[in-house]
């Protein structure tokens, strides 16, 4: 049994190193005469491929919207799992934040120093992940963005979306909004 699990924790290891997410169905646990038995359904997605995609589909739209190019400040909120399963959403979310970064000249990312210490101020917890809209768009009122990034993971058909909705902060018009496969379920 230890061996089993040295295994699928040396397999996670090297996928996880070789930009690739493994995700987990949500496991539970049987018990059987004092036995506790895991299952899991192992789902891979591609983040090189996500990071392409994100670039094709996300970037080419926002480049076609009409923004002003001065003091437009960027939120990347945490990305909500609509799902069963348990995805790395920090790891698509740093993609986002680094996707913008490098390719977008329009935009100023928060620093995330400024979102812990309004966190604070609003007494939110440093440890909340801000999955609803509503507290979003109150933080990003409280650091003085213009724009927020809200984000959600999301299965229809056997296979795993990302949507992303790009509000203005203070009229709170999603202007941007786009779904993105991310990977397939293999059952």
């Amino acid at each position: 049994m230890l061996i089993k699990i040295l295994n699928i924790l040396a397999l996670i290891s090297t996928l996880i190193l070789n930009n690739y997410s493994l995700l987990f169905k949500k496991s539970f646990i049987k018990n059987n005469n004092y036995k506790k038995i895991l299952f899991f359904k192992n789902i891979f997605i591609d983040l090189l491929e996500l990071k392409k995609k994100l670039k094709n589909d996300l970037l080419d739209d926002v480049k076609n919207i009409n923004v002003p190019f001065q003091d437009n400040f960027l939120f990347v909120n945490d990305i909500k799992n609509n799902t069963i399963y348990e995805i790395n959403t920090k790891k698509i979310r740093h993609i986002i934040i680094n996707l913008f970064n490098q390719q977008t000249t329009c935009f100023k990312m928060v620093q995330e120093n400024y979102v812990i210490q309004a966190k604070k101020c609003l007494n939110i917890s440093p440890k909340d992940i801000l999955i609803n809209i509503n507290k979003a768009l109150i933080l990003a009122k409280k650091i003085n963005v213009n724009y927020l990034i809200y984000s959600s993971i999301y299965e229809k058909y056997k296979k795993l979306y990302l949507k992303i909705q790009m509000i203005l902060v203070n009229s709170k018009e999603i202007f941007l909004e786009t779904d993105i496969l991310i990977g397939s379920l293999k059952i």
